[in-house]
């Protein structure tokens, strides 16, 4: 005869991660139920497209399979490689995605709607309403305040007064500002790195049919991702997309640049003191403004910028990147444990590696599976061995994204000889991608 199992699984946040690793654990007889802060589905709009690479597919489809990817995905503009520019449009790099196929079909890996695809992973959950040991619940307007931990249980209680009950694992998927991680791990740190993305939008209709930024991203199957370097700490990312929201075919435009510690100080003291989303963006757009002209970007982005309605900027929040610091010997000092972490929760980091959906799905599967070797397990003191264990190669996994991550960022922002290098590296890189496709016509 065998020896309880654990029943009862509490996810904090329903973000992409923990919405995939609810759905991950179906049909394993786990109460899993995901709490979540928004008051309801939908009640904040989340963000940019978000990249999906071959590895979040795969991982996206394991813990789902049955999704319909061809409802989430922006086929319409389905990502068929990225290209590097000079400020002035000109191409330095340019790579073709390979096709991924599922179940003999090619879905678009590229770009999806953060808003679409969150709602069709919550949707197919029970909702406002605990988990059934087959299918797994969602609660809304549950914001997380504490936990302790019980004999081998763990209590996670909310700002409402409310709690879980008691859970045998408590997972934190709260995102880069994980409250939990705050009480798990206080010497984490997400810092800040004086970089700021401004995002603005514009119809795709606005731009002529001789449009050169029109001649740069489109493709006859699709979009590039394309990515314009300058060469005094800026660049700028172009995509292309249908906004769910709007219903519009658009491009976004977002400028990435490093700013002196005032200069970032004032920036945000300003956006603190705006009176309201006009004033914000008004704020906005003389930064994006500036930053193009000291980017010496092309005169054709610098027009668009001096012709977009305000509401261009209102629409995309600016925001500053941030990273997580994981101490040296963090993993080893990691202990065995019943409360874990995934996600941004546990490697928060800045965007310019595309790495963050993509990792969280993979931490959501990795998860899954640690939790249903427990469940097979006939000893139920070895559960916390194994989420050590999952914690231990989660954060490994997580240390390298970051640095992918805020290499990225240092690449995006550099200046002076560094930028020099750095185009001259692509160049380099591209010639010899299109000598190796000559001889293996590959």
């Amino acid at each position: 005869m065998s020896l309880p199992h654990p029943k009862r699984i509490a996810i904090i946040g329903g973000g992409i991660g923990g919405l995939a690793l609810a759905h991950a654990l179906r049909n394993t007889s786990y109460i899993v139920t995901v709490y979540e802060r928004d008051a309801q589905a939908g009640a904040r709009e989340q963000g940019y497209q978000i990249g999906i690479n071959a590895d979040g597919l795969k991982a996206l489809m394991t813990a789902i399979p049955d999704l319909a990817w061809k409802d989430v995905f922006d086929v319409k503009y389905m990502t068929v490689g990225l290209k590097g520019t000079n400020a002035a449009l000109e191409t330095l790099m340019k790579f073709e995605a390979p096709p991924v196929s599922v179940d003999g079909e090619v879905p678009p890996v590229g770009t999806v709607s953060r808003v679409l695809l969150r709602h069709a992973m919550a949707s197919l959950l029970l909702q406002n309403s605990h988990g059934n040991g087959q299918t797994a619940g969602i609660l809304f307007d549950k914001t997380y305040a504490s936990h302790q931990t019980i004999g081998d249980h763990v209590v996670a209680t909310f700002e409402d007064g409310t709690d879980t009950g008691p859970v045998d694992i408590l997972i934190g998927a709260d995102g880069s500002r994980s409250r939990l991680r705050t009480h798990l791990f206080p010497q984490l740190s997400y810092s800040p790195l004086n970089i700021l993305n401004i995002g603005a939008s514009i119809p795709l209709s606005t731009l002529p049919s001789d449009s050169v930024l029109r001649a740069t991203v489109t493709s006859p199957n699709g979009a590039y991702l394309v990515r314009s370097y300058s060469k005094h700490g800026s660049s700028m990312i172009f995509l292309m997309s249908h906004n769910v929201v709007t219903r519009v075919d658009e491009i976004a435009l977002v400028v990435t640049k490093k700013l002196p510690e005032e200069e970032m100080v004032s920036f945000r003291t300003r956006i603190k003191e705006a009176a309201d989303d006009k004033a914000k963006a008004i704020i906005v757009r003389e930064e994006y403004i500036k930053a193009l002209k000291e980017g010496n970007f092309h005169q054709e982005l610098l027009d668009l910028s001096n012709t977009m309605p305000l509401e261009s900027y209102v629409l995309h929040i600016p925001m500053e990147c941030f990273s997580m610091s994981i101490p040296k010997g963090f993993t080893a000092s990691l202990q065995p444990t019943r409360v874990v972490l995934l996600g941004d929760a546990a490697h928060a980091t800045t965007t310019h590696a595309g790495l963050g959906a993509n990792t969280a799905l993979q931490d959501a599967v990795d998860l899954a599976n640690a939790i249903k070797r427990a469940l097979e397990d006939a000893a139920p003191a070895t559960l916390p061995n194994i989420m050590q264990q999952y914690h231990v190669a989660m954060f490994k996994r997580g240390e390298k994204v970051i640095k992918a991550s805020t290499f990225g960022s240092a690449a995006n922002t550099m200046a002076g000889i560094g930028a020099h290098v750095r185009d001259g590296a692509m160049i380099f890189g591209n010639t010899l991608m299109t000598v190796y496709k000559g001889i293996t016509g590959r």
